[in-house]
């Protein structure tokens, strides 16, 4: 029996599922940790002057920007590992509307706790950051893979002369 007639197996990603699984619970841990009205959260508000100010549509924006790019990278693993593809189209309409639906229900679970109030306001903070984190990460992962086409093809050669 030789070397060429044993089947071989690609690996199957399990620990990067794992690991992009671990970064969508930390980011919605966070997320929900610092928006459930607990001190911390509310101190981080107050520090930036209160909702009155608009500084809180910026925390909303920035954390559902933070949250669409754990989830468009989440997409990305579980799409390059179970479909073997390295498109983009799915994992960024995947990561927009699982990011929206959770935007919805996260203004929508304010009404649960005291001192709290929903805000359609927040709501647009929120998927505006995730439009935000999709398409700039997006734009970044297809400029990189364009340089790596053209060093294939001897159009581009990086300043440090790897082959």
């Amino acid at each position: 029996m030789d070397a060429s007639s044993i089947p071989t197996s690609r690996p199957r990603g399990g620990g990067l599922l794992i690991a992009a699984w671990g970064l969508v619970v930390l980011a919605y841990a966070v997320g929900f940790f610092l928006a459930s009205g607990t001190a911390l959260g509310r101190r981080l508000e107050e520090l930036v002057g209160g909702s009155g100010t608009g500084w809180d549509k910026v925390l909303h924006f920035a954390g559902f920007f933070l949250l669409g790019l754990a989830l468009f990278q989440f997409f990305l693993v579980v799409n390059a590992v179970r479909r073997r593809s390295a498109s983009q189209r799915l994992p960024a309409v995947a990561s927009f509307i699982s990011g929206s639906v959770y935007a919805v229900i996260h203004e929508a679970g304010q009404a649960l706790f005291p001192g709290l109030v929903p805000e359609a306001s927040d709501v647009v903070a929120d998927v505006a950051g995730l439009i935000a984190a999709i398409f700039l990460y997006g734009l970044w992962r297809s400029s990189e893979r364009a340089l790596e086409v053209a060093a294939v093809q001897g159009r581009y050669r990086d300043r440090w002369n790897r082959p």
